[in-house]
């Protein structure tokens, strides 16, 4: 199984958002949030990108994940942790998504999230491992291939599978 490099001194509280009790500001927030999550997703979903859109969609997922922070709940935030990992990976700083999406598995699996969303963190990690050239690649990509294929619901699958296509088998 994956173990995450977590410090321990640096607890992470994750928020629970009430959309109902949401102010005017919040729901501009989430708004923007979700605009800036888009914006990112269509530029990383482009089968070739140029380095100014390599840049762009880390600046709209880091947007985004930001937004997020004081507002979302986990499954917001692991999201968008999921983003800026492949928006790292395609900017040439696979390490640091590395670090980041061990950090989101360690909260996703802390916060006991839906299957679909560990296997898809799991995807961003098979990926940013391979763009950084490391040793535990196969390892991780086995493990998302048995993650991928316990998602419960079918179209959630798909999609899943869909993100993991065009990574290579080891």
């Amino acid at each position: 199984m994956i173990i995450a490099n977590v410090d321990p001194m640096k607890p992470r509280q994750l928020k629970k958002t009430n959309e109902l009790a949401m102010s005017d500001s919040g729901q501009t927030r989430r708004m923007l949030a979700i605009s800036a999550y888009n914006n990112a997703s269509d530029i990383l979903d482009r089968s070739e990108l140029s380095e100014e859109d390599a840049y762009r969609a880390l600046c709209e997922a880091l947007a985004s994940r930001a937004l997020w922070e004081p507002i979302g709940n986990a499954m917001n935030l692991l999201i968008g942790d999921w983003q800026v990992a492949r928006a790292l990976t395609v900017n040439g700083m696979a390490g640091d998504a590395v670090t980041l999406i061990e950090s989101a598995i360690a909260r996703a699996i802390e916060n006991a999230v839906d299957d679909w969303l560990i296997a898809s963190l799991h995807e961003g990690y098979s990926r940013a491992l391979l763009n950084a050239d490391d040793d535990r690649y196969s390892d991780v990509y086995t493990v998302t291939v048995q993650l991928i294929a316990g998602i419960s619901d079918l179209e959630d699958r798909s999609i899943i599978e869909s993100q993991f296509a065009d990574l290579p088998m080891p």
